[in-house]
């Protein structure tokens, strides 16, 4: 629905406050003798007998309070009462035979067509606006007594509503013989309707004609707020169809968006590689298992004809690398901000690379009692920031839900099944599931241990070797966001024009019988393609059948060179077998898929409760802030002013750094220009993903190391000056962790350090939130003396909420901008590039054999050494994943990146160990000599 039809929609209810009528039906008798309008005849002093009953049981506050409050109520458009009966230990009204009165203890007088319209609102209009809609609502609970005392017990149900009637309709003066309430004054009270389609709770509203006679009507809600909520209702069902699309790539892709990058040396770097089943005498810097290099395709290759079980120079001219896309940054977004700050540092416990808090976190959780035992402070921390993702956060909408339910909601709701079910009426269904079934019922049960299977069965595809589970799910979201809309639009006018294109003229005529048979078939179809849910539901029972039926049941073994050979069979070349899917594998194969499809189904389902409450809640919000706009312009403009101020100080953060991110895209790549734009002229095509380094290895000064593989990290290489990656579609990428080393440089003309600039931001902010809140005291205690009217106090806000604005921009002197260009900062920049390294995992490990091998033969350490299976057949230990290895010699302590000053801390120390090495060996030497 477009923004206009919303301003429509909005506008009319906001007519309907304040000079709509309320739709009303008169009360009809139903088929219960009990049940009958009220009537009271008070005119020409014409008084019926139940009056005159009325007379010998009066009612009597027991404190003037009441009368003195509704005196000074003069502006307040909905007056509630609640009545208790000092004498009496159950409350008479109570005392229910009838069914259609509910709550007859609860009253309300509307006094304005505003609060008429208020009260055929929903019962938590008030918690729903945010309390903006009950602005000019008062409650009161008055205490009654009857005279004579005890009379009041003894009338029937239908003269005890009549007498509290005859009261309210005096504002409880016994004394009066007409009512008070003014014309278009009522009296309402809830009462349960039903017809012959529905049974819902109303509020029947009484009113004086011209003659001083009560009418009773019951009061629907208008047209327009229905016309709203079944617009909320038609939202609901179309998110329930389309949630499964907006699902983030990285969970049905089971990863955080990787792609693979081809880095091309300008100079060969040289290792030595041991591939051996036991390295003997010869010692190791690295060590990996063969089954973890399975997917290596150009490693399996490569080794083939490689010679096993002694030492042999290699050499590198390439790298493969895994390049993951929150490790990189585009030039026109960065990862500066409130919410960046926030992900990285909690979500992604990102607290570890904090220099406080690093010893902490590699300490092992037994402390000195057993310091190597290899689960430490930072593993607890990945899972409980996990736990707390998909406990907390993510269902974060729904747990407010059910506290705004249980708070505000559940004992109404109770209170109304229980008179529902006392008369056998069945409640009708109006908006939201939760308040018919209840958050305990049975279907809601099953969707929230549905939501924690579907968390296991998404821990569990991620680590499964044999990728049959995730291959189902991945390939189900690939069709399903790649549905052709408009080819099937082309297709179906093609088949509605199959008469006309093979019968011509004839066709026309035929049309009329086959269009009223085509059309209703095109557009079922047309619908079960273009709802998400429905077309991912289809595509997940294709693959799963394609999965087990006897065309896919032959699953490729392992085609790896290690898998289920020996280390002297290893340079045969065998044609690749298959192994059979078992009847257990068919049967999960089709059990945990369908129960990840119907987890998807219950989460989406609890997704669109949430979101029906959300905007049932905006709703009324915007409507008590178009009616009582009068009431809260002045926090409206301090919310407007807070916005504003809040925008100014931390965009100009991120545009601060998004100038100096654009300043280090152009310097890096005029660092690799020539190698950048030889990629680029290509065709897409003939394009691949390429990284880029700014200097060769030759070109190394004699301080920097050359390229290695990882000491902290498995399977990942360290490579030095490589700064830029450009993919197949020209676009470019900057490591990330280069962008925050080069905002670190605190020299003139530099923004700083991220978190000195955020820290900054929000000293300012928190400035301007003392000032406001100052302005809006002052505004509202010199309003409130002086009876100043809201518009003028809006003004006074606006006015002087502006002037922390205007002080900073007009009346003082501006900061210095940012000075990229200088001699110093871009010395500092060339510094960072030319010492800039980083660890990244391998895609791959391509080599060749080098032609000298002189000196290997006596070689007593290697680079890497790679163990093959010594039984031949891996065991299921052996099933590694890459993306999970951990090898013997990395224990989990050694698996992460740290952040870019502890990175220098730890080169400095392992080059300080080096030299250490280096002398020690020397001074051997000297003393040999």
């Amino acid at each position: 629905m477009s923004v206009i039809h919303w301003a429509v929609l909005v506008v009319s209810v906001f007519w309907q406050l304040h000079g709509g009528e309320a739709q009303a039906t008169s009360t009809k008798p139903v088929s219960n003798t009990t049940e009958a309008p009220y009537a009271i005849a008070t005119a020409n002093d014409s008084i019926t007998t139940s009056v005159q009953d009325m007379l010998k049981c009066k009612l009597i506050p027991t404190s003037d309070d009441i009368r003195n409050a509704l005196a000074d109520a003069e502006s307040a458009k909905l007056i509630e009462y609640e009545l208790e009966f000092e004498n009496y230990t159950v409350n008479p009204l109570l005392e229910q035979s009838i069914r259609e009165n509910y709550k007859a203890n609860i009253w309300q007088k509307a006094a304005t067509k505003h609060g008429r319209t208020l009260v055929t609102m929903n019962f938590n209009y008030d918690v729903l606006s945010l309390s903006v809609l009950s602005l000019g609502v008062e409650k009161h609970t008055v205490v009654l007594k009857d005279e004579p005392v005890g009379c009041f017990g003894e009338l029937s149900e239908m003269d005890r509503m009549d007498n509290v009637l005859w009261l309210l309709s005096r504002d409880f003066n016994s004394e009066s013989p007409l009512p008070t309430i003014a014309d278009d004054d009522y009296i309402c009270h809830q009462v349960f309707h039903t017809s012959a389609t529905t049974s819902r709770f109303v509020d029947k509203c009484c009113s004086v004609d011209i003659d001083k006679n009560m009418a009773c009507a019951v009061e629907f809600k208008s047209i327009t707020l229905d016309v709203l909520l079944y617009f909320v209702l038609f939202l609901k069902i179309a998110v329930f169809l389309i949630v499964p699309y907006l699902i983030p790539c990285a969970v049905y892709m089971f990863s955080r968006g990787a792609d693979t990058f081809r880095v091309i040396l300008k100079s060969s770097l040289q290792k030595t590689l041991l591939v051996a089943s036991d390295p003997g005498n010869v010692k190791f810097d690295h060590h990996w298992p063969a089954q973890a290099l399975d997917n290596f395709d150009k490693f399996q290759e490569a080794v083939k004809i490689f010679p096993k079980g002694r030492p042999v120079k290699v050499k590198f001219s390439e790298y493969i690398l895994s390049v993951e896309t929150d490790r990189v940054v585009t030039e026109n977004h960065i990862p500066v901000g409130l919410f960046a700050c926030l992900k990285y540092r909690v979500f992604r416990c990102g607290m570890r690379k904090f220099w406080a808090c690093v010893k902490c976190c590699n300490a092992s959780i037994c402390g000195v009692l057993n310091e190597t035992f290899p689960i430490k402070w930072k593993h607890i921390g990945y899972a409980s920031s996990g736990l707390i993702l998909v406990t907390l956060v993510f269902p974060f909408p729904y747990w407010l839900r059910l506290v705004f339910f249980n708070v505000f909601e559940r004992e109404e709701l109770s209170s109304r099944s229980e008179f529902a079910n006392r008369f056998g009426f069945n409640k009708a269904y109006e908006l939201h599931l939760v308040q018919y079934f209840f958050p305990e019922n049975a279907i809601f049960i099953v969707c929230y241990v549905m939501y924690a299977v579907l968390i296991l069965l998404q821990l569990f595809f991620k680590i499964e070797p044999s990728g049959r589970y995730r291959h189902i799910v991945k390939s189900s979201f690939v069709d399903m966001h790649d549905v052709p809309i408009m080819t099937i639009i082309g297709k179906m006018i093609e088949f509605l024009l199959l008469p006309c294109r093979f019968l011509g003229c004839l066709g026309f005529i035929f049309s009329f019988i086959f269009w009223p048979i085509a059309v209703p078939i095109c557009l079922v179809l047309f619908t079960l393609s273009c709802a998400p849910l429905l077309y991912l539901t289809y595509r997940f029972f294709v693959h799963i059948y394609r999965s087990v039926s006897s065309s896919y049941s032959k699953l490729p073994k392992n085609t790896s060179v290690y898998s289920d050979t020996t280390e002297t069979d290893m340079l045969s070349d065998t044609e690749p077998s298959t192994k059979t899917m078992g009847c257990m594998d068919k049967a999960l194969c089709i059990i945990l898929p369908i129960m990840y499809l119907f987890g998807i189904w219950c989460t989406v389902f609890l997704v669109s409760e949430c979101l029906g409450f959300g905007l049932e809640v905006l709703i009324f919000t915007l409507i008590g802030l178009i009616v009582n706009a009068g009431s809260v312009l002045k926090y409206l403009s301090i919310l407007f002013l807070l916005v504003i101020y809040s925008y100014d100080c931390f965009n100009n953060v991120y545009l601060k750094y998004l100038s100096l991110n654009k300043a280090i895209f152009k310097d890096v790549f005029g660092r690799v220009k020539d190698d950048v734009t030889e990629l680029t002229q290509r065709p897409s095509h003939l394009q691949e993903n390429r990284g880029f380094k700014s200097e060769a290895l030759t070109e190394q000064e004699k301080h920097e190391r050359p390229d290695r593989l990882a000491r902290r990290r498995p399977m990942h290489w360290n490579v030095n000056d490589l700064v830029l990656f450009v993919n197949k579609f020209d676009l470019h990428f900057l490591p990330v962790k280069l962008f925050y080393a080069i905002t670190l440089i605190q020299v003139a003309g530099a923004p700083g350090p991220v978190y000195k600039s955020l820290l900054h931001a929000w000293r300012r902010f928190g400035q301007i939130i003392i000032f406001l809140g100052f302005l809006v005291m002052t505004v509202s205690i010199f309003g409130d003396i002086y009876k100043v009217s809201s518009t003028s106090q809006m003004l006074a806000t606006l006015a002087g909420g502006i002037f922390p604005f205007m002080l900073r921009n007009f009346m003082s002197s501006k900061a210095d901008p940012i000075e990229l260009n200088s001699c110093t900062f871009k010395c500092k920049v060339d510094e960072v590039i030319e010492n800039f390294k980083e660890d990244w995992p391998i895609a791959d490990l391509p080599f060749e054999v080098d032609e000298d091998q002189s000196g290997v033969e006596s070689c007593e350490k290697v680079d890497l050494f790679i163990q093959l299976p010594k039984s031949g057949i891996r065991s299921n230990k052996h099933v590694l994943i890459n993306m999970g290895w951990r090898g013997k010699k990395y224990t989990l302590e050694h698996t992460e990146d740290v952040d870019v000053l502890s990175d220098a801390r730890s080169e400095k120390i392992e080059d300080e160990v080096d030299k250490a090495k280096q002398e020690s060996v020397e001074i051997t030497d000297d003393a040999n000599v």
